[in-house]
């Protein structure tokens, strides 16, 4: 039993680190792509649009790196607040915020991707995230007044970690693309499996 247990706590540890370096490489090669977009900008004369757009990404790529660099800012809901507005966002949660440090993760990372997306996607400034108690699971439902997608949503880096995230959690996600998007998440409420 003790040497399951260490064993469980390795596999836990490991599958953290491997997700922070996930997310540590996915903004590395946003912030290149980001850099030499700036760098072909600077050489031109931007419009006031183009400047708005340049900026709007800068920003977007800011809120990234400080939700993978520091988990103690996108851990608290203070944060995940002042991480929207950083970005031009509304950020509304409605239900009752669980304090439980794993569904506390899922929720402020669902929150984090789908803030990240509405703005760089969708063109949107709000995002809302409705949490929903139904007997011993937790629903998390995030919606965004952007522009609906035009086509299903891929799962890129984001999505992905995300739902791994909620599978080791047992839990379920779902995204749907039309008529307008909606991330859904159903999570055991109980310890992780």
């Amino acid at each position: 039993n003790r040497r399951m247990r260490a064993y469980g706590e390795n596999i836990q540890k490991l599958t953290s680190e491997k997700e922070t370096l996930n997310a540590k490489i996915r903004i590395h090669d946003e912030l290149g792509k980001l850099l030499l977009s700036t760098r072909k900008s600077l050489s031109e004369d931007l419009t006031p649009e183009a400047k708005r757009e340049l900026l709007s990404a800068w920003k977007i790529d800011l809120l990234a790196m400080g939700s993978a660099r520091s988990e103690k800012v996108t851990d608290t809901y203070s944060g995940l607040y002042s991480a929207a507005k950083s970005v031009g966002v509304t950020l509304k949660i409605t239900g009752r915020k669980p304090e439980e440090k794993q569904l506390k993760k899922v929720v402020v990372t669902a929150a984090i991707e789908c803030i990240t997306n509405a703005v760089k996607h969708a063109k949107g400034n709000a995002v809302t995230v409705t949490l929903t108690e139904m007997g011993s699971f937790l629903e998390i439902a995030v919606t965004n007044n952007g522009e609906p997608p035009k086509s299903p949503i891929k799962e890129g880096g984001g999505f992905s970690s995300l739902r791994q995230l909620v599978e080791r959690e047992g839990g379920v996600m779902k995204i749907q693309s039309r008529p307008s998007f909606l991330l859904q998440i159903t999570l055991p409420k109980g310890e992780s499996v």
